[in-house]
């Protein structure tokens, strides 16, 4: 038991390591590498690697603009429930970015991201209303 407590130990240090990597490498301009490193973290369950993905292909740093493929990744990370991926999403959804435009989706989204207190969420979901 103890062998295994150990490796899964080991292993979080090495997910998080990978996702600290990439966020030097898109800090320094690597964008390539960046998401070599995040893509490699996302799909092993880490949402703020998912997250980070959804901002390359939203903002288009380091790879083609596609918000089909934003929307993808902000959705990973939102059923992570990370709320400011929850958010984009929610955004993407408002305005049909990648998604077909669902008003309806993107309320329930900001109010999941404003229940995990994030606050541009909360203020979006006054507005709303």
């Amino acid at each position: 038991m103890r062998k295994v407590v150990i490796f899964a130990l080991l292993s979080l240090f090495a997910w998080c390591d990978i996702f600290d990597d990439g966020a030097y490498a898109y800090d320094n301009d690597d964008f390539k590498m960046a998401k070599i490193l995040w893509q490699k973290a996302c799909k092993s369950g880490h949402s703020g690697a998912c997250y980070s993905m959804g901002v390359m292909y939203e903002t288009g740093q380091g790879v083609e603009q596609d918000f089909k493929k934003s929307s993808e990744f902000y959705q990973k990370a939102c059923d992570d429930n990370l709320a400011e991926a929850c958010y984009y999403l929610a955004l993407n959804f408002e305005n049909g970015r990648g998604v077909r435009k669902n008003w309806q989706k993107a309320k329930e989204l900001y109010k999941k991201a404003c229940d995990g207190e994030y606050q541009d969420a909360c203020e979006k979901l006054k507005n709303l209303h």
